[in-house]
């Protein structure tokens, strides 16, 4: 089942900040369901893998323009993943796709707040390395060079130091 008022009020609050909701609670919430409904990790990896890709170029880039036609494609990608003879990923991943692309193309920062969800709910993913079903201290979601960022620091910006 879908968290309640699942991404209704996007990935920001009202001061510019992400919300704690998409990194935490309805991360879980995601990560739980995709895994009842049997969402094979290798699945989830390769989604996030091109995600990740899109990211990176994006801020290789700085031109979200850009990158907006690979977002689009990860719809094309979900909707044959569930469609595959072995394995198909479930009609919620779809569905989480696409609630997800459809913000994600709005802005570069609806495309960093997709990405730090998707990280998250890969982090909480049970059946993914680090998950919330093993007791390892692992965060399953590698670094990547990614930063969380919260409030008004620049989403994309290459220098790290504060």
């Amino acid at each position: 089942m879908w968290p309640e008022r699942y991404l209704v009020d996007g990935y920001y609050d009202e001061k510019g900040q992400l919300r704690r909701e998409i990194i935490v609670e309805h991360a879980k919430q995601v990560a739980d369901m995709l895994a009842k409904r049997k969402l094979t990790s290798a699945s989830m990896r390769r989604f996030y893998n091109k995600l990740l890709g899109i990211v990176h170029k994006f801020r290789m880039s700085g031109e979200f323009d850009r990158v907006r036609p690979q977002i689009d494609e990860l719809e094309m990608f979900a909707a044959q993943a569930v469609k595959r003879k072995n394995n198909p990923a479930p009609m919620e991943f779809e569905l989480f796709i696409q609630k997800n692309v459809e913000l994600a193309n709005k802005s570069e920062k609806g495309l960093l707040g997709f990405f730090q969800h998707f990280q998250s709910v890969v982090a909480f993913s049970p059946n993914m390395e680090g998950g919330n079903s093993r007791e390892s201290g692992n965060s399953g979601a590698r670094n990547h060079g990614s930063q969380k960022h919260y409030g008004n620091k620049s989403m994309h910006s290459k220098n790290t130091s504060s």
